[in-house]
Order: structure tokens, then C-alpha cells, then sequence
């Protein structure tokens, strides 16, 4: 990267700080998020859109003002420090409020760095209208762009790796396995998701008949997945709606989201029903495809069957998320069947409840309840109607 732009007369050595800096803040983040995803595009996408703001930012900061030697010194090892911990914390639960914190703390230090820079080039503009200015302020943009391809088709490499091991197992000759590898690197390239997808419904196929059918059902039903359905309400519930039904009692799903593509899945974080040390748990969550939300499912598990006060609790919860999705009051049959321990399948005209315990055997008799409103497909029954009549 560094070649290229010094044979455009770019980068000479006065920049070696700024390509020092850019490297440990925002190279080492790159690499860090390329090693977390399985697909190439996305990573691109991602990458242009969030690296090249804190690029930017950094340029603006850093580039355009000169802090003392020994604050910058001390600064680097810190922000390197920092920046790695709320990498970490943004694929990890247990650290997301450590992600937060820190979050809060850029924003605060970002406000008064910012600020810090408007004074000085309001007091000093004509120091900062020079080209080397302008190089500074462009490096790290371009070198982001530059180094994000090269990573996005590292990434391509190693998910290919791995495709191409699990190929090695199940092919019948080396023959078999060379022809569905590169069958598959030139009939997916980077649509990583369906070459796994692919890959997970593999059997032994004829070569001259099957590999490209079976590739082309598995990219098929990926465009069928990221077609909108013309009446998603007939099908389901919008995720963007779904997320937020129980929002009110703090059980907001922030993620809807799938490994591959084909089934979709949020859920909620533990909701502790008050603050004894027994009090059950509660959580949301739902499942479906990208457009339609076709299942909700709420969860209580009691740890001790005296605490009449937590199935209250849910109950009321429940009795919510009931009438938000389907507009209508909860039916006695359901509160009752809850209320009496008792497992139930309730049938509407739009949807289909299931109401499941599993009691334990333990001396307080604790017990998990499942409930589950799955949403009839009412497209599909519509055409099999028109099919039947």
C-alpha cells in the first residue's frame, strides 16, 4: 500500500507517524473484524461505511494538530489499549457493558478533542491551508481503502479452507473433491453464506448431473429468502414490530439476525421478575425468516412452584404480548390452562398457541413454561383454497 502511493508521489517519509498511527488504531481493528466474519461483501460494506468515518476522524484529530511528543508517546499504547478491550466487548455479552462505558467515554473525549481543534484552527487557519495538510488529513481514507480488498479476499481464502476440508471428507475420489471445490468457488465465488449452505446439505451427488442443480437450488431459495413477500402481513409479523412488543417490560430484542440465512432469530436478555433471590426469569424471543417474524415465544422458568407471584407476573406479560400481536384480548382457555399447570394447543383462525410445562423434580418443584404463537400462513392457505375450489 505504502508502494503505491509513494510511486503516485503520495507518501514520503514525513507521513510515517500518521501511517504509525492508522495502523495501530484502525489496521489492527480490521484485522480483528475480518477473523469474525463469513462474508467477504459484507465486510466490505461494513468496512467502507464505519472505517472510513473513524478514518476520517482520526485524520481530523490527530493529523491536523500537533500534540507534544511525550503525550503522543503515552497516547498510542492507551488508545490501542482501549480500542482493543471494546473490540472484544462488542462479540462478547459478558463484556457489553464494558463496551458501553467506553463508548461513552470517546464520545465525551472526542467532544472536547473536537473542540480543542475548531479553537486552534480558528487561531491559526493559514498554518492548516498546506498540502502536506491536506496528505495527512487523506492518509488513513486511503489506506483503508486500500488494505480492505486485500482483506476481504484474505477472509475469502480462509472461509474457502474450511469449505474445502469438510469437501475432502465426504468426496468419493480426489477427482470427485477438485471438481465440486472448484464448482464451487466459480458458481458462488463470494456468496460465502450459500457455498456453507451448500456444504451442510451435501450428499453424494452425480457429478455430471448434480453439482450445478444442487448449487443452483441453494442459490435460489437465498433470492426467494431476500424477495419481501407482497402481504407480509398475511404471513407473520414485521421483525421491526416483533422486536418491540415488549419493550414496555423490558424485554427488548435488539438483534434479528442468522447465521446462514434460512431461519432468523432474536431474542430478548433475562428478565428477573423482582429482586428475591428465588423470583423466576423471563425472556422473549422470536423466529422466522429476513421479512417475517412467524413465531413468538416467551419463557418463564420458576424456580420454586410456591411463588404464585411469578406466574402472575408472566401471565400479565403474556396477556401484553397477546393482544399487541394479534389484536384481540387473550382467551380464558389460555389463562386458565396456565393458571391450572396444564399444557394446551389453541388454534384461531390466524394463529396456533402452545402452552408447555416442564415440571421438575426438585423440592421446591420448579418448572419451565413454554408458550409459542405461531402465525398461520395465510397466503399459503388462501392458494390452497383457490387450488381446492
Amino acid at each position: 500500500m505504502i508502494n503505491i502511493l509513494e510511486n503516485f508521489n503520495f507518501w514520503d517519509n514525513s507521513l510515517i507517524k500518521d501511517t504509525v498511527f492508522w495502523l495501530i488504531l484502525t489496521g489492527t481493528s480490521l484485522m480483528f473484524r475480518i477473523a469474525t466474519n463469513n462474508d467477504p461483501l459484507v465486510f466490505l460494506k461494513d468496512t467502507f461505511r464505519d472505517s472510513i468515518k473513524i478514518a476520517a476522524f482520526l485524520s481530523f484529530i490527530l493529523n491536523l494538530t500537533v500534540f507534544a511528543f511525550w503525550l503522543e508517546f503515552i497516547a498510542i499504547p492507551i488508545l490501542f489499549f482501549l480500542g482493543g478491550m471494546h473490540a472484544v466487548s462488542k462479540h462478547k455479552k459478558e463484556h457489553e457493558k464494558i463496551g458501553k462505558a467506553l463508548e461513552v467515554m470517546g464520545k465525551i473525549a472526542s467532544i472536547f478533542l473536537l473542540g480543542y481543534v475548531l479553537r486552534d484552527i480558528f487561531i491559526n487557519y493559514q498554518s492548516y491551508l498546506t498540502l502536506q495538510k491536506a496528505k495527512e488529513f487523506f492518509l488513513p481514507i486511503l489506506l483503508t481503502l486500500l488494505f480492505s480488498p486485500f482483506l476481504a479476499l484474505l477472509n475469502l481464502t480462509i472461509q474457502y479452507e474450511e469449505i474445502a476440508n469438510s469437501l475432502k471428507r465426504e468426496s468419493k475420489s480426489t477427482t470427485h473433491y477438485y471438481k465440486m471445490l472448484f464448482g464451487a468457488l466459480l458458481y458462488f465465488n463470494f456468496n460465502i453464506k450459500g457455498a456453507i449452505r451448500w456444504r451442510n446439505s451435501f450428499v453424494y451427488i452425480n457429478l455430471k448431473e448434480e453439482l450445478w442443480s444442487s448449487m443452483r437450488n441453494i442459490r435460489l431459495l437465498q433470492i426467494e429468502e431476500n424477495t419481501p413477500p407482497q402481504h407480509p402481513e398475511l404471513e407473520g409479523w414485521t421483525p421491526i414490530d416483533a422486536k418491540q412488543f415488549l419493550t414496555n417490560k423490558k424485554l427488548h430484542i435488539k438483534d434479528y439476525n442468522s447465521n446462514l440465512g434460512d431461519i432468523w432469530e432474536g431474542k430478548s436478555k433475562n428478565l428477573k421478575l423482582d429482586d428475591s433471590f428465588m423470583a423466576g426469569i423471563c425472556s422473549y424471543s422470536i423466529k422466522g425468516n429476513k421479512h417475517v417474524v412467524q413465531q413468538l415465544k416467551l419463557h418463564l422458568t420458576c424456580y420454586d412452584s410456591s411463588r404464585i407471584e411469578d406466574l402472575m407476573r408472566f401471565l400479565g406479560i403474556l396477556k401484553d404480548l397477546y393482544f399487541v400481536a394479534i389484536y384481540e384480548d387473550m382467551p380464558y382457555k389460555i389463562k386458565n390452562s396456565i393458571l391450572n399447570y396444564k399444557n394446551l394447543n389453541y388454534e384461531s383462525s390466524y394463529t396456533n398457541v402452545i402452552i408447555y410445562f416442564n415440571h421438575w423434580k426438585n423440592e421446591k418443584k420448579g418448572y419451565n413454561l413454554y408458550t409459542t404463537i405461531t402465525h398461520k400462513n395465510l397466503n399459503q392457505i388462501e392458494k390452497q383454497l383457490g387450488i381446492d375450489s
